[in-house]
């Protein structure tokens, strides 16, 4: 606990002390120091620091442009991949819808086919039952064996 408080006396005294030369802690806030004498910029100074703020501005503007061109082209190549990707899905879900419609246009032609030929069967059976309503019945009779 000793050692401590050891360090921070002598970083206390380090910091008080007048000679200032090896304090890293020492800072000159005296006015006089602060108050520099202003001096009027030339025509020409005022002139040339404006040319310099105007090429700097006009710099920064094209960088921007530049910046936004190059994210604009790297977005276009991202859209263009995504788009060639979802075109690519549609097509597929096109050939599959174009397949599956030519298969059930097959199986309801089979089925039309049998259920026109199921007609046909019935039309005939309902013919053949009126035929046979309407004609004379002939009733056989089987022999029977007496067996008395």
């Amino acid at each position: 606990m000793r050692r401590p408080v050891h360090v921070q006396d002598q970083l206390y005294h380090e910091v008080l002390s007048d000679d200032y030369s090896d304090n890293p802690f020492h800072f000159n806030f005296d006015d006089d120091h602060l108050r520099q004498p202003i001096i009027p910029l030339s025509k020409e100074a005022k002139l040339a620091r404006r040319r310099a703020q105007i090429a700097k501005s006009a710099q920064k503007h094209r960088l921007r442009i530049r910046e936004e061109i190059e994210a604009l082209q790297t977005q276009q190549v991202q859209l263009e991949a995504a788009l060639a990707r979802a075109t690519l899905w549609w097509k597929e879900a096109a050939t599959r819808e174009r397949d599956a419609r030519a298969a059930s246009e097959t199986i309801n032609k089979h089925l039309r086919q049998m259920v026109r030929q199921t007609k046909s069967c019935a039309k005939h059976w309902r013919d053949y039952k009126q035929e046979m309503q309407q004609s004379p019945t002939i009733i056989y009779h089987l022999p029977t064996t007496n067996s008395n």
